[in-house]
Order: structure tokens, then C-alpha cells, then sequence
């Protein structure tokens, strides 16, 4: 099934997520009754914090709080097309990996447009402020690599900075 990447945030109501988590297996009975939602744009994006209530009688392991992003129209579409293709196919392949919830990701390539309805961290982990700074290590270790003619990206892709990562 291709699902539609959602345009606009207008386009965000107890319907479409009434229809989007029944089919994801998240609501069995029920509907969304009421959205609360906090919206900001990044440089990047528009994302949106949703709080949901569910009608009564409502089953299922549906989530009452979730954070939706949408792609601006004026990204680059291989950004959202990039992180889609990473929930829907490699965050699926390793189901115990410690990666965000995804409910839904969608992208489009005639419009070059993508969301991605995930779980809300806000509890634990907050939005910092846009743009963010370089780090003093971050700034000197770029120094280093150009004063020693390596490349930032060829030092980030040693596999002695990645071996952390590989071994756990």
C-alpha cells in the first residue's frame, strides 16, 4: 500500500490519524476523538507535537502523545526520502535496535514531500535551539584535520571512530 505524505499541517485531524493508526494494528475500536497539537518549523521541517484522546471504548496500544514531521516544501527531497527509506526498511530489519517508534513514514516522489509520525521523546529529550553551534572539540578537531590535509569526511569514516559503534 503507498500512503500519501501529508502536505499540510491543516491536513492534520482525529480523521487521518483515526484511519493511520488503524492501519497500523495501533487502534483495534474507536476513533480519535481530539488533537492537541504544538506546532514549530525548522530549517528543515515543520514538526508537530500531538496530543491525542480517543473516543470511548477505544482498544488497541494506541499512543497518546506523538510527534509528527513534515517536510518543507523547499528541502531537498532526498532528505526526507533518505530518512523514510531508514524507518521503513532499516529500522524494520532490526526490530530490538534502540531506534524512535515509527508509526508511519511516508514520502512521495512526484512532490518530493515526506512525514514521519513518531513517538514522543519529550518527556526524556528536548528540542535545542536552532542553529546549533559547533562543540570547542568539534571546531578544533576540524582545525587539526585541515591543518593535517585530511579531510573531515575521510576522518569520520575511519573505521577506528566507527568501531565503537560496531562493537556495542
Amino acid at each position: 500500500m503507498v500512503i500519501s505524505p501529508i502536505p499540510d499541517v491543516d491536513q492534520v485531524t482525529p480523521e487521518w490519524l483515526t484511519h493511520t493508526l488503524r492501519a497500523g494494528g495501533w487502534l483495534d475500536k474507536g476513533e480519535v476523538a481530539e488533537l492537541e497539537v504544538d506546532s514549530a518549523d525548522t530549517i528543515i521541517s515543520t514538526v508537530l507535537q500531538l496530543k491525542v484522546r480517543y473516543s470511548p471504548g477505544a482498544s488497541g496500544s494506541a499512543p497518546t502523545r506523538l510527534f509528527l514531521k513534515l517536510s518543507r516544501p523547499d528541502t531537498r527531497p532526498e532528505l526526507g526520502r533518505q530518512e523514510v527509506q531508514f524507518y521503513n526498511e532499516v529500522a524494520r530489519a532490526v526490530p530490538n535496535a534502540p531506534f524512535i517508534h515509527c508509526y508511519e513514514a511516508a514520502y512521495s516522489e512526484a512532490t518530493g514531500r515526506s512525514h514521519l509520525l513518531l513517538e514522543d521523546l519529550s518527556d526524556t529529550h528536548s528540542r535545542p535551539p536552532w542553529p546549533l553551534p559547533p562543540s570547542v572539540p568539534h571546531c578544533e578537531e576540524a582545525v587539526d584535520c585541515l591543518t593535517a590535509g585530511v579531510s573531515i569526511l575521510d576522518r569520520c569514516l575511519n573505521v577506528r571512530y566507527a568501531r565503537p559503534w560496531l562493537t556495542g
